[in-house]
């Protein structure tokens, strides 16, 4: 298993429903003690990690990992796209 994990695969999203991903920028988490992050990144996950083809939409937000489960605007965007489809822009 953990061999699986450490090889890449390449990922394309061809699910049914349409898939959105939120990526935080707020450099605060534990990742950054395990890992070097060259890119933008939420402290946990770098940006283009988030990415994928196959995506109907992307959004960064000035948030750290943990601190998205907690954001109000993280929540209204999950909303929006569950209403929509995409994320709300300025």
């Amino acid at each position: 298993m953990l061999n699986e994990l450490a090889v890449a695969k390449p990922r394309h999203w061809t699910g049914a429903n349409a898939l959105g991903s939120i990526a935080g920028t707020l450099r605060m988490g534990t990742g950054q003690f395990f890992a070097h992050f060259d890119e933008d990144n939420d402290g946990t996950v770098a940006v283009s990690e988030t990415v994928i083809p196959g995506l109907a939409d992307h959004l960064t937000m000035p948030h750290s990992h943990i601190g998205m489960l907690f954001a109000d605007d993280v929540a209204k965007q999950v909303a929006a796209f569950l209403r929509e489809g995409r994320f709300q822009r300025p």
